[in-house]
């Protein structure tokens, strides 16, 4: 069967998985787009790793509102980043 003009070829093309995406994102600086999308991950992650990266991403965005209720937002972040490096980027083979 002959392709049509502008027609793309996904036969070859491999599909990029959302553990891919999250980890391309983060090693391309986008660390607040990449845990956004890993916090809500579910499968093969703890409640409490879900949690940690759940609430750096928060503190991303909303870092004075932590302040005010006694929290280091810098500590949450790091702890998130920690746990974030520790499932998607220390495994990667």
């Amino acid at each position: 069967m002959r392709r049509q003009r502008g027609e793309i070829n996904l036969i070859n093309q491999r599909m990029e998985t959302k553990t891919q995406k999250v980890i391309r994102w983060f090693e391309e600086g986008d660390t607040r787009k990449a845990m956004r999308h890993a916090s809500k991950f579910r499968i093969g992650i703890s409640k409490e790793d879900q949690d940690a990266m759940g609430f750096a991403y928060d503190c991303m965005l909303n870092a004075d509102f932590y302040r005010q209720l006694g929290k280091d937002p810098v500590e949450i972040i790091d702890k998130g980043l920690e746990v974030f490096t520790q499932l998607f980027i220390n495994t990667k083979k």
